[in-house]
């Protein structure tokens, strides 16, 4: 699990991400999905599709076989229980 520090938001986070090989039809919520489960329970899609794009530059489209930086979101509980 590697890490980005992020100024957004009016405060300094760390933005923990797992590197995820794309596959065809991957979007970037199947990619956050895969990596956090269910993720939209907990937060806005606006505030996911941020972190992904300070992760990965502005998108239109997933590629294939390209690698993306998939944010990781830790819940108050500890770390988030997806399949990294």
């Amino acid at each position: 699990m590697d890490s980005s520090e992020v100024f957004h938001r009016k405060e300094v986070a760390t933005l923990y991400y797992i590197k995820v090989v794309a596959q065809p039809g991957d979007t970037m919520l199947t990619l956050v999905e895969r990596v956090n489960g269910n993720i939209l329970n907990e937060k806005q899609i606006e505030e996911v599709q941020e972190d992904f794009e300070i992760l990965n530059g502005s998108f239109t489209t997933i590629s294939p076989k390209k690698t993306y930086k998939v944010p990781f979101y830790i819940n108050k509980k500890g770390l988030q229980q997806g399949n990294p």
